[in-house]
This record gives structure tokens, C-alpha cells and sequence, in this order.
């Protein structure tokens, strides 16, 4: 006796294809109830009542199915659940949900040797960084927008911080000085004066003789 599709599924798994954008979610459908399926995909919202449809397909499809759902808000929660349609009525997978994570863009400069994760990042908790300092530098801050600095660490070489972002577009960076060199060292034979003019960049001295009176 035919009967609505059987086995309809939502994966409880995360969403694929994630930015603060998009994301791909995905279902499946176990038989079609022996009727052939006219009609499946998902529905889809910021509520639970997903009152959205975001159709698929309309053969007699059995098995995994996915669906790109784009336009989303960064930190806005989605709901989603599967559906499948055929003669005798249509069939439900539970409801799951998603937070649609926010960007985080993560760069450097002069004074960094490696910073990781580097890059665009997508995430809707916590995200730790760290940066290694180049040889002859020294760590200033962490310069960050759209979030709160939750902690920072610290190594002879290495800097650590535990971003939350709240909004999208966060950004971090790290940002370091250049070491400065001072020294006076008296090169003059007698008869002569002295000077001495360090470079700070190196550490170098300079020495230029001066004739004496």
C-alpha cells in the first residue's frame, strides 16, 4: 500500500560551504513510499516554523540530498528541516539549526615572522591567535575591531591572543618596534677628537675621525 516517503532525514551534522554568508545544508530520503516523489527539498528560516521553501527537485529521487542557501546574516541562527512530497502526502525530517558565523580577517606586518591562523576566518566563538616576533623586534599590542580581546599570552617569542568577535568583519593584527641601538665608544688616536654615530637599524657604529686643533 503506498504511503507518504519513508526515512526523511535532516543531517544533524554542521552545515558545508560556511562563510558569514552561505552555507550548504543537507538531508536525505529513504524510499518513496512506493509513489513515485514529485516534489522534495527543504524548508528553511530564522524561526523553527522554517517557513521558507527551498525546493530541490521534483523527479523520484531517493537518497543524500543538499541545498545552498545564500544571502544569510553573519550571527543570525538558521532553522532547516527536510521535506519529500509524493501522491499520498509529504514527509518531514526534524528540525536543526546553525549560527551563520562571523568573518574574521587576520594580518600582519613588518616585524612578524608567522602568525597563525592567518587570513580570512570564519568563526561564531572564540578564535586564538599567535604571532612570532622577527629577531631585533619587539611586540606592541594586539590592534583588533568588531569583538573582545579575551586573553593574551606571551613565550620570549611568540604572542597569543583569544579573540570574541561580536559583529561581522572583526579584524585582528598584530604590531611590533624595531629595536634602537645606542653606544659611545671613544676611537681617537691622540691628537684627534671623537665621534661616534650608531646606526639603529644594525647596532653598527659609524666612526668618522674628526682632525683636532
Amino acid at each position: 500500500c503506498p504511503t507518504a516517503p519513508t526515512n526523511v532525514t535532516t543531517s544533524d551534522e554542521d552545515p558545508t560551504g560556511i562563510t558569514d554568508s552561505q552555507m550548504t545544508i543537507h538531508g536525505s530520503i529513504g524510499t518513496n513510499g512506493n509513489d513515485n516523489i514529485t516534489d522534495y527539498g527543504f524548508y528553511w528560516g530564522t524561526t523553527s516554523a522554517c517557513g521558507t521553501k527551498a525546493q530541490v527537485g521534483t523527479s523520484n529521487t531517493t537518497g543524500d540530498i543538499s541545498k545552498q542557501l545564500t544571502g544569510l546574516t553573519a550571527g543570525t541562527t538558521y532553522y532547516f528541516k527536510t521535506y519529500a512530497t509524493n501522491g499520498q502526502g509529504t514527509s518531514y525530517g526534524d528540525v536543526e539549526s546553525y549560527k551563520v558565523p562571523y568573518k574574521v580577517t587576520i594580518s600582519t606586518n613588518t616585524g612578524c615572522t608567522s602568525i597563525s591562523p592567518s587570513g580570512t576566518q570564519y568563526t561564531n566563538s572564540t578564535i586564538s591567535v599567535t604571532a612570532t616576533k622577527t629577531t631585533g623586534y619587539t611586540f606592541g599590542s594586539w590592534t583588533t575591531t568588531n569583538g573582545t580581546q579575551t586573553s593574551t599570552s606571551s613565550t620570549s617569542t611568540t604572542n597569543t591572543l583569544v579573540f570574541t568577535p561580536s559583529a561581522n568583519n572583526a579584524t585582528i593584527r598584530p604590531t611590533y618596534t624595531e629595536n634602537s641601538y645606542s653606544t659611545n665608544v671613544d676611537v681617537s688616536p691622540a691628537g684627534y677628537g671623537s665621534i661616534s654615530s650608531p646606526t639603529p637599524s644594525t647596532g653598527k657604529i659609524d666612526v668618522k675621525q674628526v682632525t683636532g686643533t
